[in-house]
């Protein structure tokens, strides 16, 4: 499991404490965050810091954003989605769906052999991933399912957001469609989930729609920008 680098332990419980980055001092009444994670369990605390960094990750790159400050990460440039109609958000949840599915997929190609990619696949031959990747998503599937939207909204924006600045697109809470969007994430996460399970269990799954094949209006700002729109890469924190 990864590690949290804002971990401490205060009478035998673990804590949250993440100092404010400096650049951004002037936008929070704080200068850190600070949460008792009430647990003792360390691999508890993990998990649920690794959340935390997601979260505050997010909240700092906003704060960034409406600073205009300048990102270092080879991020493509910022789309502005005033314009935005509700099918171009709902392309844009395809889009992560996409995403999360070929990351799935690239993840068994490595071990995949001939007669899962025939004509007349062999479903029973498709790669499964290890133990560790499965209870993963079992426990993914298990928590999504329980969760209204709003709380989706406030756990997984920020998990989100790291698949958005892909396409240099920003997501915030101030967008009248941010709860629908949610909506439609949260939606997306499930679907992709039933899919890792259909291959897990070697009943199917096999192949799906790539991310670069949806239709969006970031396909625009992508192709204005030849030379930061890497192609698609894996490697996000999920299964995929």
């Amino acid at each position: 499991m990864a590690i949290s680098n804002h971990l401490t332990r205060r009478n035998g419980v673990w804590q949250y404490v993440r100092r404010v980055p400096e650049d951004l001092r002037d936008v929070f009444p704080f200068t850190r965050v600070q949460k008792s994670l009430r647990t003792e369990v360390e691999r508890r605390a993990r998990e649920v810091a690794l959340d935390l960094d997601r979260l505050w990750d997010g909240r700092f790159a906003e704060a960034r954003e409406r600073k205009g400050l300048v990102s270092n990460t080879g991020e493509l440039p910022s789309i502005r989605t005033e314009e935005w109609a509700w099918p171009d958000w709902e392309a844009l949840a395809g889009w992560f769906e996409a995403s999360l599915a070929e990351e799935g997929w690239q993840a068994r190609l490595l071990t995949m052999t001939g007669p899962v990619l025939s004509k007349d696949a062999d479903f029973s031959r498709i790669p499964w991933r290890d133990d560790v990747a499965a209870r993963e998503h079992i426990d993914r599937a298990k928590l999504l399912r329980s969760m209204s939207v709003s709380e989706y909204g406030e756990t997984r924006a920020s998990f989100v957001r790291s698949y958005l600045r892909r396409l240099g697109v920003a997501l915030t809470r101030s967008d009248p469609n941010f709860l629908r969007f949610m909506a439609a994430c949260h939606a997306a996460e499930l679907s992709y989930l039933d899919l890792f399970r259909l291959r897990e269990s070697r009943q199917g799954g096999i192949g799906n729609t790539h991310p670069d094949a949806i239709e969006g209006p970031w396909r625009q700002r992508r192709a204005s920008y030849p030379h930061e729109a890497a192609p698609f890469q894996g490697g996000a924190s999920t299964d995929a």
